[in-house]
């Protein structure tokens, strides 16, 4: 799902964006706002043969992108139709869609107070004009501008039209007081608009320090990073994948650091003085409700495979999960599951049998199960789908019965970190109160130092289920899943199992 563009897409679009235009700060939610995006322009390349025209304007507060195509256009009558779900246009003809397209455009519109347009382009083709409204300018709002960003970011970034694959999403957070002699670099996995609560916690405390966040998936990440290829060189790596933050740490790559805070920390959210954990995020099952009700929802893993088992028809295209494969997290997750679950193939197996839906996000997951396209969605982080949900997603959430993982996202200072005081700095902030009162907060991401003050502590969070708690320790025990042939085999069987040969 979280596909980037290849080379001969990419190169078909053509972005013309005027300067005001272009750094417009957009209000809404960058991950449906991202999909929303994605899916016009997919659209245009499926449709069309030649270029896709990208542009924008602005007007009483309002944005205005519109991407033009050259295909063969919807007819009048049928573009009330086509924004309906599982609706197509006669001129769709034997091209591949699933005509969910521009009704997930249309929902991610409305929920944005904005305007959705299909019109007949001059010469042939059609033009998809969204209206947005524009962020103000008072303190408040121009913070959550800093965290939401613009059309250009929009385009250029949450579309990912990146011939490069893994190439950052980049988001500078100027200092508060003006100044810009000092700059802390920080590399991460967390979803921007959320650790920008962080960044601003930090810069209340550092208003002499401008932040820039570089926001990658988990696994190229760290391969970029092992390979040098970050620029600048970061003073913080934080990651999900916390399998992969312990290896670079047991490779000689972190710098130890005795934090005043660590003694805070539970014995199985740190490793030494090198690696730091600081959220509390269950793995879990999320559900549409119209898809699958409250009474029938399963609630442990095994009775999640019976479903599947029973009711493969009604489910087949309609699970998602992790891309192991492609994802560091859902490889953790899906390798700790196969440790503690002795039903772990057999839900394999079933994910096998619906033709399950294998996606390298969490959000990804999320947007498909809100907007219906997706029943259930499994092993997505909790973080992720509480705050989802908080915001009027059309989803429910299950903390299994039995048992649940939890992980924390990890913090490591690189050994050849340009600045490693101010990684220091971070790390204290993000553990001290004031920190975990963000994590316990409307993050969603979750508290792991106990006592912390907010909705989403591990107390919290752990009450949600009746499951025992399975903390992922920070510890050289998750390198064992990592070594290379191990990871072939286990790859190999998965991808035996949930995509067998007819």
């Amino acid at each position: 799902m979280r596909q980037r563009l290849d080379p001969d897409q990419a190169g078909r679009l053509v972005v013309s964006l005027p300067e005001a235009v272009a750094g417009a700060p957009i209000r809404g939610d960058r991950v449906a706002l991202r999909e929303m995006v994605r899916n016009v322009v997919d659209n245009a390349l499926v449709y069309s043969d030649g270029a896709v025209e990208i542009g924008g304007s602005m007007s009483e507060g309002m944005m205005t992108m519109a991407v033009r195509d050259r295909g063969p256009g919807i007819a009048e009558a049928e573009k009330p139709l086509v924004l309906e779900r599982f609706k197509r246009g006669a001129a769709s003809g034997a091209r591949a869609g699933s005509g969910l397209g521009l009704s997930i455009v249309r929902r991610v519109v409305e929920a944005h107070r904005g305007a959705l347009r299909l019109e007949d382009r001059a010469g042939g083709g059609l033009v998809v004009e969204i209206d947005l409204p524009l962020v103000g300018r008072n303190p408040k709002v121009e913070q959550m501008r800093r965290a939401l960003g613009s059309l250009s970011a929009l385009v250029l970034c949450l579309l990912l039209v990146d011939i490069h694959p893994a190439k950052a999403i980049s988001s500078t957070y100027p200092a508060p007081d003006g100044s810009s002699a000092t700059v802390l670099t920080i590399v991460g996995t967390t979803d921007t608009p959320l650790f920008a609560e962080f960044i601003a916690g930090f810069q209340a405390l550092h208003p002499d320090v401008t932040v820039e966040y570089d926001e990658q998936d988990s696994l190229p990440m760290y391969e970029r990073f092992l390979a040098g290829d970050m620029v600048p060189k970061p003073d913080l790596l934080i990651s999900s994948a916390s399998d992969l933050v312990i290896r670079l740490a047991n490779d000689g790559y972190a710098t130890a650091y005795d934090s005043p805070f660590l003694g805070d920390l539970p014995e199985w959210a740190h490793w030494r003085n090198e690696v730091f954990g600081f959220t509390f995020e269950p793995a879990v099952i999320i559900y549409n409700p119209d898809r699958v009700s409250a009474a029938e929802v399963p609630r442990t893993h095994l009775t999640l495979a019976e479903m599947l088992e029973t009711q493969t028809e009604r489910f087949r295209g309609a699970i998602a999960t992790y891309d192991i494969a492609q994802s560091g997290v859902g490889y953790l997750l899906a390798s700790q599951d196969q440790v503690i679950s002795s039903n772990f193939w057999r839900l394999a197996a079933a994910f096998g049998r619906v033709g399950a839906v294998f996606s390298g996000s969490s959000p990804a997951i999320l947007n498909g199960v809100a907007d219906g396209s997706l029943a259930l969605g499994y092993n997505v982080l909790g973080s992720y789908a509480f705050a989802r949900k908080a915001g009027g997603a059309n989803i429910e959430i299950v903390v299994p019965d039995d048992y649940v993982l939890v992980l924390t996202r990890a913090m490591l200072i690189p050994r050849n970190a340009p600045y490693p005081d101010l990684g220091r700095a971070f790390v204290d902030f993000a553990l001290s109160p004031a920190g975990q009162a963000i994590a316990a907060g409307q993050t969603a991401l979750g508290s792991v130092v106990a006592g912390a003050s907010g909705e989403w502590t591990s107390e919290a969070i752990a009450a949600r289920g009746r499951g025992v708690i399975q903390p992922i320790p920070l510890g050289p025990a998750l390198m064992v899943s990592l070594d290379q042939q191990r990871r072939k085999r286990f790859l190999d069987s998965w991808g035996e199992i949930v995509s067998p040969k007819p």
